[in-house]
C-alpha cells in the first residue's frame, strides 16, 4: 500500500513515542491491528495471481531487523517463503471447493508507522491498535490474515501455518522452509504431485479447471493472467505470459 502526502506529513508532525501508549502496543504476542475479517469475492485468477518481481525488504520481530525477499499475490506484499506455502495451501483448499484469499500479508517499517500514528492520534484508520514500529506480527514476514472457513482451521496445520493471536481467527503464520514455487527456490515449483492436475488453474472467468499455460483476461478486473502450476501468474494479453506462449487465449 503506498502512503500519500498526507499520511506522510501526519508521520513527520506526529511523535510517536507516547510512553502510555506504545506499552499497550508493544506486545508481539497479542497483535490486533489486523484489518477486518476478508470476504470472499475476490475471483480466483486475482485471489492466487502471482508476480514474481521480487524486491528486497527488511522484516522485524520483536525489534530485530532481518533481510527478506518479498513478491506479490492477490495484489498483496508476502515474503517468498510464506508466499509459495500459502500458495500449496490454496491449491489444496481449491482443489476442496474452498474459496481462500490473502487480506493482509507483509507490513513496511513506513506503513507499520502509519498505522500505529494513527493508533496514537486517532485521527485515521478509526485509530484501531497497532503495534508499536518493528513489533507487529506483519512484519515479520511470516503473518498472513486470510479468509477464513472450517476448512482451513481444519487443514491449515498441514501446510506448517498456526493461528498465533486467538482473538484473530483469520490471522495465520508460517515458521517454515520455503517449501518452493512459481517464483523458484525450495522445493518442487508445482507443488505437491506432478500430474497434469496439479498443475490446472481454476477460472471464474471460464468456469472450469484449465491446462497450464493458458492465458485468460479476467472478467473482474479485465488483467491478462496465465496459469503456471496451479496459480495464476500476471501476464499474457500479447500471447506470450511469464512461462512462455499462452497454451490457448481467451479474451473477454
Amino acid at each position: 500500500m503506498a502512503l500519500d502526502t498526507t499520511h506522510r506529513s501526519l508521520l513527520a508532525a506526529c511523535s510517536l513515542p507516547l510512553l502510555a501508549i506504545a506499552l499497550q502496543g508493544c506486545s508481539n504476542d497479542v497483535d490486533e491491528d489486523a484489518e477486518e475479517e476478508p470476504g470472499t469475492s475476490q475471483a480466483q485468477e486475482l485471489a492466487s495471481a502471482v508476480s514474481c518481481a521480487e524486491r528486497a525488504e527488511t522484516a522485524y520481530k520483536a525489534g530485530s531487523p532481518r533481510d527478506i525477499r518479498v513478491i506479490t499475490i492477490g495484489g498483496k506484499l508476502v515474503s517468498k517463503t510464506t508466499g509459495h506455502a500459502f500458495l500449496k495451501m490454496q491449491r489444496a483448499a481449491d482443489a476442496a471447493g474452498v474459496h481462500l484469499a490473502i487480506n493482509s500479508g507483509f507490513r513496511t517499517m513506513s506503513e507499520q508507522r502509519y498505522f500505529y500514528n494513527c493508533y496514537v492520534t486517532r485521527s485515521c484508520n478509526s485509530g484501531n491498535i497497532a503495534a508499536r514500529p518493528g513489533y507487529s506480527n506483519h512484519q515479520s514476514g511470516t503473518a498472513l490474515d486470510l479468509t477464513t472457513s472450517s476448512w482451513l482451521s481444519n487443514n491449515a496445520g498441514r501446510f506448517g501455518f498456526r493461528r498465533t493471536v486467538p482473538s484473530e481467527p483469520w490471522h495465520y503464520e508460517y515458521e517454515g522452509s520455503d517449501p518452493g514455487g512459481p517464483c523458484g527456490g525450495g522445493g518442487a515449483a508445482t507443488g505437491p504431485g506432478t500430474s497434469d492436475e496439479d498443475t490446472r488453474c481454476n477460472s471464474q472467468t471460464l468456469g472450469k479447471m484449465v491446462p497450464e499455460k493458458t492465458c485468460v483476461e479476467s472478467k473482474f478486473d479485465g488483467e491478462w493472467y496465465q496459469c503456471k502450476g496451479g496459480v495464476w501468474m500476471s501476464g499474457g494479453g500479447s500471447g506470450t505470459g511469464p512461462v512462455g506462449a499462452c497454451l490457448t487465449r481467451h479474451p473477454l
